[in-house]
């Protein structure tokens, strides 16, 4: 039987169907356009954003596994510890190719291809390891899937808030201020004007990389991908060493934090130097397990990684050397001097780049601290030490709970709220030991060690210094408490009353927990309108605006400004939407330096003319909020201010808040 026939005339039916069903659909949707061009080109962008942060992260995580010899079938704990070695990695590359070759964008998109190219068998196993996410959900029970369904709702949010604007104060200031202002100089350099320039710039170099593929929201959604891989991996070791309900009430501790969760978001550098640390106490683990020197080694290099972060991330380096000294008892004393010598040798090789710019730079390694060195003279570096405040003994013993209770974000103090569960179930890690398996215990011992040697380094320092007593500087050791969280909710949960079910008590109250958190993270997201821009139902100006207020004309007005200006910033630190025609005042001690420096508003004014300012910019919040709280400053100081601004032509205002004034000529 001839089948030819009726098959032709299918083909032809078919073809001619579906031809006539997009021509009308052609039709339709030219006079009823489901969104408009610019809708179309703010989801194009922010698509394109999010390929090239999944393009870094694939690129780290496969130059991981060709070192560490992965393979896919690996644990998940084993995918994190490859992706942060080959983020590090990548830090350091982009910061020798910014210092020879500059910021050139085709020459580093050919090398970031080229890599691709010759490592890409290797991102695609390494890609292939997060199927054991799958068998997470799968293996969860109810508790495990609500928490992370909820964990999702936050991550989303804070995904939306990565690709809108920064608004931040600490990213508008350094953490991407820095990064731009090396695309503008096309090479990494020594910026006198930010002081921050020497302070550890592994993250800075990741968001360098972003930024110069997709600008400044590249850069904060690159964060927000190394926050997601910080929760993976310590789900991923607590699930591996304590079990799944640990594992999940691990991730719920970090997450019902206000601060934690919402700076996910920020481009902030807490989330990497978590995500450090979090690799390296994996590390650390499996030399425990193996004693074998190259796991050592490794966990040295996170914790390097770790303090190239930020410098009071080097708590996890004391941490690390307490564990290793913990097993001196099952090894020869001099196994345990070789264990810390290649421990302590690998992070600071590590760390040795940081060191190595800042001395090259400014002849201080340790830039702009201990001495002074660069723009950092006596008087500034006095004025940046000299919060010094001794508090309560009794404060100091109860810091965990003083954080928890009394730290509110972006409140005078403690400056975070990293929520109930950390401090809440940690404290009960230590019931039933007796039950706990060798791996178990080894896992608690391990994290208590880092966590004890953290929060003694926090009462410390801040007893010595009054700005180190703000949480965010030790959120390195924070996963380490996490998994004490775990490990306490597991404890917690083995306690049997007859008629009491504890663990169903502690399930439900850290449900609660998250409940309020979810319900915090809805609304703040509802307000702040993010989603407005990455649809592009609202501009990235209006978007600023509304919520910077008055800052964001001001700094559209210094763009507006002819080509060769240079804007002097008073109480004004953040410097992100104004380079390079502005000079930030970064720790607002500019005034405070020039009033002692010059002594009169004549001699002042002639050295900012003599250094080619042509503006200046006043925040008048800033001003009259040191006039108000401030106790080192004098009448004289701020009569000395009038007289300069009085011999300078009426400025131009926007609103009560800032003021523009032009400098004249020398």
């Amino acid at each position: 039987m001839n089948t030819s026939h009726p098959f032709r005339k299918t083909i032809v039916y078919g073809a001619l169907g579906l031809l006539w069903l997009i021509t009308v659909l052609i039709g339709y949707y030219y006079t009823h356009k489901p969104f408009s061009t610019d809708e179309m080109i703010s989801l194009l962008i922010a698509a394109w954003r999010v390929l090239v942060v999944f393009g870094i992260i694939s690129l780290a995580g496969g130059i991981g596994f060709k070192i560490l010899k992965g393979c896919t079938d690996q644990p998940l704990s084993k995918t994190i510890t490859q992706v942060a070695l080959g983020l590090g990695i990548l830090s350091v590359i982009t910061l020798a190719l910014g210092a020879t070759l500059g910021f050139n964008l085709w020459i580093i998109a050919s090398i970031l291809i080229l890599s691709g190219f010759l490592l890409f068998n290797n991102i695609l196993d390494w890609l292939r390891s997060w199927i054991a996410l799958k068998e997470a959900w799968n293996q969860s029970g109810r508790f495990g899937k609500t928490i992370a369904v909820f964990g999702i709702f936050i991550l989303t949010c804070s995904f939306i808030v990565s690709l809108a604007p920064p608004l931040e104060f600490d990213t508008l200031t350094y953490h991407l201020a820095i990064p731009r202002a090396y695309l503008i100089e096309g090479r990494v350099t020594y910026l006198p004007d930010n002081m921050f320039w020497g302070m550890p710039e592994e993250t800075e170099m990741l968001h360098t990389l972003a930024m110069l593929f997709g600008g400044n929201e590249a850069a904060t959604l690159l964060g927000w991908s190394i926050g997601f891989l910080t929760l993976a991996g310590i789900f991923s070791y607590t699930k591996e060493r304590l079990g799944y309900h640990a594992a999940w009430a691990a991730f719920a501790c970090l997450l019902v934090g206000e601060t934690l969760s919402a700076s996910i978001a920020w481009g902030y550098v807490e989330w990497p130097s978590m995500f450090f640390a979090t690799a390296m106490i994996i590390a650390m683990d499996e030399w425990l397990g193996n004693m074998e020197p190259k796991s050592i080694v490794l966990a040295g290099i996170f914790a390097g990684m770790t303090l190239a972060t930020k410098y009071t991330a080097g708590i996890l380096l004391l941490g690390g050397m307490i564990v290793i000294l913990s097993k001196f008892k099952s090894l020869p004393w001099r196994t345990t001097l070789i264990t810390l010598l290649l421990f302590g040798f690998s992070a600071v090789l590590v760390f040795s780049p940081w060191l190595a710019k800042n001395a090259l730079a400014t002849g201080n390694p340790v830039y702009p601290l201990l001495y002074p060195s660069g723009a950092m003279d006596q008087i500034r570096l006095d004025f940046y030490q000299k919060n010094s405040v001794a508090r309560p003994w009794l404060e100091m013993l109860l810091l965990p709970w003083q954080a928890t209770v009394w730290g509110l974000d972006g409140k005078i103090g403690y400056s975070a709220s990293i929520g109930p569960l950390l401090l809440g179930l940690s404290l009960m890690c230590g019931a039933g030991w007796r039950e706990r398996t060798k791996s178990e215990k080894t896992a608690i011992l391990s994290a208590a060690f880092i966590t004890g040697m953290g929060l003694i380094v926090w009462a410390i320092a801040s007893q010595l210094v009054g700005l180190l007593n703000q949480s965010r500087l030790y959120f390195s050791f924070f996963p380490a408490w996490a998994i004490l969280g775990g490990a306490g909710f597991t404890a917690f949960s083995r306690l049997k009353i007859k008629g009491i079910r504890f663990g169903r008590i502690a399930s439900a109250l850290i449900l609660l927990v998250f409940g309020f958190a979810i319900f915090e993270t809805g609304l703040k997201a509802q307000s702040q309108a993010a989603t407005d821009v990455m649809f592009g139902l609202r501009s990235e100006n209006e978007y600023i605006t509304d919520h910077l207020g008055w800052y964001a004309p001001a700094m559209q007005a210094i763009q507006a400004l002819p080509a060769g200006t240079r804007v002097l910033m008073l109480w004004e630190t953040r410097s992100l939407y104004c380079l390079p025609k502005c000079d930030p005042d970064e720790v607002i001690d500019r005034w405070y330096h020039d009033v002692r420096t010059y002594e009169s508003a004549d001699r002042i004014l002639a050295s900012w003319q003599k250094q080619g300012f042509t503006h200046l910019l006043l925040n008048l919040d800033g001003a009259n909020f040191f006039r108000e709280n401030e106790t080192w400053d004098t009448n004289e100081e701020w009569v000395q201010l009038k007289r300069l601004l009085d011999k300078l032509p009426p400025p131009t205002n926007f609103g009560e808040s800032y003021s523009l004034y032009y400098l004249g000529t020398p």
